[in-house]
């Protein structure tokens, strides 16, 4: 397999009822280079870890899973997964989140490429707002109007 240009890393914690959609947005990613992502399931005891391994077994060259026994906390099992990111660039979705655009990633490695002094690259986000059903965007001060 070719080495990924980009790593994602997709850290979950009993989100069982979102994980699916977050590893689907991301493997929806239409990208001229490789890609791998690393799910890093942080000791689940709901069915997230399931979910993440039948995704693994049927993307076997796609997906990297990192099964913690113990819960070790956000930033070590970040920590923990960036050290098996082989990309030269990384690229972070939660376990309950999800891309809407699936372009998301090459837009990104487009930037790097045409603006080598770049260090990181955000997107706008979108919040779903489970109770009135709809998306809200979610602004920041150093986006552009």
């Amino acid at each position: 397999m070719e080495k990924p240009l980009v790593s994602v890393i997709l850290l979950c914690y009993n989100q069982e009822d979102f994980i699916a959609q977050a590893i689907e947005s991301v493997l929806a990613q239409e990208t001229d280079f490789n890609y791998e992502i690393i799910l890093g399931d942080d000791a689940s005891d709901d069915d997230t870890t399931h979910i993440c391994q039948q995704y693994k077994h049927i993307y076997p060259d796609k997906i990297v899973l990192q099964l913690n026994e113990n819960n070790k906390g956000i930033c070590r099992n970040y920590f923990d997964c960036l050290m098996l990111a082989k990309g030269d660039y990384i690229a972070d979705c939660a376990g309950d989140d999800f891309w809407l655009d699936p372009h998301k990633l090459q837009r990104e490695v487009d930037a790097f490429r045409a603006h080598p002094q770049l260090s990181f690259v955000y997107a706008r986000a979108k919040n779903w707002m489970q109770n009135r059903q709809e998306f809200e965007e979610q602004t920041s001060p150093y986006q552009e109007q």
